[in-house]
């Protein structure tokens, strides 16, 4: 549901699907990232404590990667789209 909603641009369900996901795998690096993605989209602060979380509990180079690179630039789009507000 998570997925759906994030697609749909519905972040705070989407956050709420998530967090609700993670409460049964806390140790799922994959759904710390869609949580960080939907979070940083709202404009969450603890979003880097989830993105930081993520990358611990993995030792894959590429996913590290992955979530910073994701991480970074859905932040500066979303002080770009403010921007232009």
């Amino acid at each position: 549901m998570g997925h759906l909603c994030r697609m749909q641009q519905r972040w705070k369900e989407a956050v709420s699907h998530y967090r609700t996901v993670l409460s049964r795998r806390p140790d799922n690096p994959t759904i710390l990232y869609n949580l960080g993605i939907a979070l940083v989209t709202i404009g969450d602060p603890s979003t880097v404590k989830v993105g930081t979380v993520a990358c611990r509990l993995t030792s894959s180079f590429f996913f590290v990667k992955k979530v910073h690179m994701c991480l970074v630039c859905a932040l500066v789009l979303k002080l770009v789209f403010e921007e232009l507000q």
